[in-house]
């Protein structure tokens, strides 16, 4: 062994040291934190291999007995002859490639001879001294090791690169920082094999400390591994530290310095507790520059989350609407992670439609994977997990096939109550950095404030709607009301008007019971003495005399006849037994007028329904009353030119039929539509009419437990409705 090269091992051993601590800390990082995810264990072990074979190249050149290295050296192979194979491993893992198992069975078969084989003198026969330090002298076997180790590293980097393309910001992202970490620094390892042939090269191996550097900032800025948390807080407390050593390094020295010049000061207490004191201090203000030194080093912008939040809060509780709460989520969630596109799918009647920026129309069924998903696990997803999870492969593809229809970054699911209502879906961010964990802390503390919100919006529609209901309900029953004081109001004049003509009736009844007698005898008496006189004289003055008798008997004739009538009309002795159809009654009253209808320039339309049910009641007398109501109105026809509408239509409802004849008159008064059903009221010129037409429809209707009404015709005339039950 030559010493004097050996002295000067430290250039060697150096970047060694620092290398295994790095590669020592990352693995030990990756197993605390590891989650039980395969992923981060085959991290561990590509840095467990990094770091004892960074720490075999120190020891190796450490240690002055040649045998005892040489033992060291080939012990450490035991482990690193499974590099190549975990690296492979590690690559598909990461990349979510579950076709080439095979691939990882035959490195790890090789691997396994590799490992048979190190024992042997032909992998590490022995050592080269260079002006470095001392390096193994490998054999056949070490050769063709190195030789697969660089294979794997190849095809591990092409690989890598290959999955970049396609992919999005943040994926091309975390690949890059893989293959700068760990590519490179393999790489580096397997130019090791340089100065094992004997040439007096440097082992670029030893500088492998520099991509772990590399892989180090990759975890702790792109959460390639999901411990970015715990680095980050190792590194601030490690720059804390150094500084916080040379500082009180600093201190000592100036201390010793002033000893040194005051030598009365040796042996005093105020040296070291000014020094603690100024430690004291100087720590927490460090602290808080330290921090925010890592957070601009790696995050570039810090972002108050607590009063982010704050302020969301504050503003979700004046939404009321969903609409207007996706409105806003979007475009805050936008503003505050500076991303390329945010929305929410929200739960409606077995779908969760899509409402935010960017798309349109876009919804999904609750039975897709995702909203499933979600509601089991109650957790956000990466784009990133999909190919790792151990779920159905179908599955698998419609997650992936979502989250690249759009892409989408995260998903965070908006629990309340235990049940999925909605969820956020967070495109990447513009600046194609990762999500940090504050950031997804402030996602999943927003889809909570969100669900709130959005129950509130629900329960508020609900009031909303409930009170719209109840004030249509309201509405209606004030309207009901109305209607029925209109109704009892109506019907308070039609009882009025009924006892009234019931009155006039009976007072008309009674009259003319008084009449009848003494017309009965003054018209037999008349008739007695114009046949006695024409008997006894042929004189032509006494045949005036008969004339103006006969005149006067015919006028007696006609008074017998309006008793009569009023008689027939207070006497309430008919039975009503009879089924009447009231379309043939119509149509016989109409066959009864023709004669006075085809005499007049009138059109008649008739409207019959041909569902109406019969009724109870006498069919000659509704007959009669229907001819004076079509007879009044082609009376009311200026000129006997107009048009009459006569129809029918049955409330099964009610059960009742109404028939209406409607007339293109000039109507009738309103003053006087109280007055047109008294007996002897009448508009007609003196002896066109007794007035008793509408009075005796109105009393054979009501004997029909019916009833009769007058309404204007929209575009002038009139209107005469009569209503009948079909049962009495």
């Amino acid at each position: 062994m030559e010493l004097t090269r050996l002295e000067e091992a430290w250039f060697s051993i150096l970047p060694s040291t620092f290398g295994a601590l790095i590669c020592g800390g990352l693995t030990v990082l990756s197993l605390l934190m590891g989650r039980q995810k395969r992923v981060n264990y085959l991290f561990a072990a590509i840095c467990f291999m990094g770091a004892i074979i960074n720490a075999d190249l120190a020891l190796i050149n450490l240690i002055s007995d040649e045998m005892a290295a040489l033992r060291i050296d080939r012990f450490t192979y035991i482990f690193f002859v499974f590099g190549p194979a975990v690296y492979i491993h590690f690559v598909h893992t990461f990349l979510g490639i579950k076709k080439r198992r095979r691939l990882e069975i035959t490195a790890y078969g090789l691997g396994l001879v590799f490992l048979i084989l190190s024992f042997s003198n032909n992998f590490i026969e022995g050592f080269y001294y260079h002006k470095f330090g001392r390096i193994a002298k490998g054999g056949i076997f070490y050769h063709l090791f190195t030789a697969f180790c660089a294979l794997a590293v190849i095809y591990s980097i092409s690989v890598l690169y290959l999955f970049m393309k396609g992919k999005s910001n943040v994926e091309r992202n975390r690949i890059k920082y893989v293959i700068c970490g760990l590519g490179i620094g393999s790489l580096l390892l397997t130019f090791n094999i340089i100065p094992t042939y004997g040439l007096d090269i440097y082992p670029f191996g030893s500088l492998s400390f520099i991509p772990a550097l590399v892989l180090a900032a990759g975890v702790l800025k792109y959460d390639l591994l999901d411990i970015r948390a715990a680095i980050r807080k190792g590194f601030s407390f490690t720059v804390l530290t150094i500084i916080i050593a040379l500082i009180y390094t600093t201190v000592v020295g100036l201390f010793n310095l002033t000893i040194a010049l005051f030598p009365k000061l040796r042996g005093s207490l105020i040296p070291p507790l000014i020094s603690a004191l100024v430690m004291v201090v100087i720590f927490d203000p460090l602290k808080s520059l330290t921090q925010n030194f890592v957070e601009k080093l790696f995050y570039r912008r810090k972002i108050d989350y607590e009063e982010v939040l704050k302020e969301a809060s504050n503003k979700l509780t004046s939404l009321f609407t969903k609409e207007e709460i996706c409105d806003f989520i979007s475009n805050w969630v936008e503003l505050t992670l500076q991303v390329e596109r945010i929305g929410a799918f929200i739960r409606t009647d077995g779908l969760f439609k899509f409402m935010g920026t960017h798309l349109e129309d876009v919804t999904l069924p609750y039975t897709h994977p995702l909203p499933l998903l979600l509601e089991n696990t109650a957790t956000l997803i990466h784009r990133y997990q999909v190919p790792l999870m151990k779920i159905k492969e179908r599955d698998k593809e419609e997650l992936i096939e979502f989250f690249d229809s759009a892409a989408w970054s995260v998903v965070v699911p908006v629990i309340y109550h235990g049940g999925l209502i909605a969820f956020l879906a967070v495109g990447e961010k513009k600046s194609g950095e990762v999500f940090l964990k504050e950031d997804l802390a402030f996602l999943v503390t927003l889809a909570n404030q969100t669900g709130i919100a959005l129950e509130n919006a629900r329960a508020f529609q609900e009031l909303k709607t409930w009170n719209e209901k109840l004030e249509q309900r309201v509405q209606e029953r004030t309207a009901e009301l109305l209607r029925a004081l209109r109704e009892k109001e109506l019907a308070q004049k039609q009882m009025i008007r009924s006892e009234s003509l019931a009155a006039i009736g009976q007072l008309v009844a009674g009259t003319a019971h008084e009449l009848n007698n003494p017309l009965s005898s003054a018209m037999s008496l008349l008739q007695s003495s114009i046949e006695g006189i024409k008997e006894m004289c042929q004189d032509s003055e006494i045949s005036e005399i008969v004339d103006d008798l006969q005149f006067a008997r015919k006028e007696l004739q006609r008074a017998a006849d309006i008793v009569r009538s009023l008689l027939d009309v207070s006497r309430e002795t008919e039975t009503y037994a009879e089924e009447v159809n009231l379309n043939a009654v119509l149509e016989d009253a109409l066959r009864v007028l023709h004669n006075m209808i085809k005499k007049m320039n009138v059109t008649i339309h008739t409207d019959f329904s041909p569902y109406l049910p019969t009724i109870h009641g006498n069919f000659a007398q509704l007959g009669q009353v229907f001819i004076n109501i079509i007879k009044n109105g082609l009376q009311a026809l200026p000129k006997g030119k107009g048009e009459i509408w006569i129809s029918t239509r049955y409330d099964k409802g009610k059960g009742i039929i109404t028939a209406e004849c409607a007339d293109s008159g000039t109507g009738i008064p309103e003053e006087i539509k109280d007055d047109v059903f008294k007996p002897f009221y009448t508009t007609k010129e003196v002896g066109a009419g007794t007035g008793l037409g509408l009075y005796i429809c109105h009393e054979l209707i009501r004997r029909h437990s019916g009833t009769i009404e007058i309404l204007d015709r929209t575009g002038g005339g009139t209107v005469m409705r009569v209503s009948l039950p079909i049962e009495r």
